[in-house]
């Protein structure tokens, strides 16, 4: 016998006819569970989006509402005053007695921060509310302060701090206050002295609290304007208490990304000077900018964009308008303008 040869290689490699049908059946499982997989996880995530817009949408509604319901109290009370004594009031005394009815006013609207008067000879009465601490502290309150009286009266300017009952816990005289301030030169009061209807300035911060709002003002038969200063913080309360997830985050903001409220923490600047619309930050100035880079792809038409992956997150923007040019202001805001 000769020597025995080597088997080719093609036999030495060859698998049994079962291990190649299992192979191959596991493979088909595989593709088939793959595939399953897939549809699955597109169509939940396709209704996740759906719902989350929804929710937006809702969240957006929302907040047009409480808005709404923010205003419309306040006109109400602003009709009020307007026939109120103090419109004809030309005295200290006069408009002192006019006290108790302006606390009634800012006690029925929480979101007040004041009430007053602009007259045509320059001179101004106003009732400012403080809130908190911080209020206090921002004005140099005494202890107990609750009240604060800006008054302009005969050339005379003074500053007169309020207990709870409206009893006086300080008079401070302040000369410097009439060369400084002219309620004929503000915004609210050339606006209201130009119709016979309710007025409304666009967001800004407050010069004396630094916080944001809007003032309504309405004219009365005698050339009076009385105005009212209203705080939108109460907005980011509702926009918090409203979120879908603890990292959402959501944001009302004006065509040029100034923005009105925030779900976020403190957003609003710190140790500034006299604040005015410019003063509020900019959408790019919140969380990385990451709502900056959505509101760049705000589209021009529509009510709600599809949801991008930015920075990491998804992201949807609500849209909605109160009146022509409004398209990226939250309902009942109106369009940005000068201060108080």
């Amino acid at each position: 016998m000769g020597p025995m040869q080597p088997a080719p290689v093609r036999q030495r490699f060859r698998l049994p006819l079962h291990v190649h049908i299992s192979t191959l059946f596991f493979l088909l499982v595989l593709l088939a569970g793959g595939s399953i997989a897939w549809v699955s996880y597109s169509r939940s995530a396709h209704m996740l989006e759906g719902v989350a817009g929804d929710m937006l949408q809702r969240i957006s509604r929302q907040t047009a509402a409480e808005t709404g319901a923010l205003l419309e109290p306040v006109d109400a009370s602003l009709r009020q005053l307007v026939l109120h004594p103090l419109a004809r009031a030309t005295s200290w005394s006069g408009r002192l007695a006019a006290l108790p009815a302006l606390r009634e006013v800012l006690r029925a609207s929480p979101a007040l921060a004041a009430v007053y008067a602009g007259y045509a000879d320059g001179e101004f009465f106003l009732l400012l509310r403080l809130a908190d601490a911080a209020d206090r502290r921002l004005m140099g309150a005494p202890e107990g302060a609750a009240y604060l009286i800006q008054s302009i009266d005969d050339g005379q300017g003074r500053y007169v701090f309020l207990d709870e009952g409206l009893g006086v816990l300080r008079d401070d005289p302040r000369p410097d206050y009439p060369s400084t301030y002219d309620p004929r030169r503000r915004n609210w009061y050339a606006q209201a002295m130009a119709t016979d209807a309710l007025v409304q300035t666009a967001p800004y911060l407050f010069a004396s609290t630094r916080k944001p709002g809007v003032t309504l003002a309405r004219r009365s038969v005698d050339g009076v304007v009385m105005g009212a200063d209203i705080r939108l913080e109460t907005l980011d309360g509702s926009l918090r208490r409203q979120r879908m997830t603890p990292g959402s985050q959501l944001a009302i903001f004006e065509p040029d990304t100034q923005v009105v409220a925030y779900s976020g923490g403190a957003w609003l600047p710190e140790g500034q000077g006299p604040q005015t619309a410019a003063g509020r930050p900019r959408l790019a100035d919140l969380e990385g900018g990451v709502m900056a880079a959505l509101a760049a792809r705000l589209p021009r038409g529509g009510r709600r964009t599809a949801p991008r992956r930015l920075q990491g997150r998804w992201t949807w923007l609500a849209r909605r308008g109160g009146s022509p040019g409004s398209a990226r202001r939250p309902a009942g805001l109106p369009r940005r303008g000068h201060p108080r």
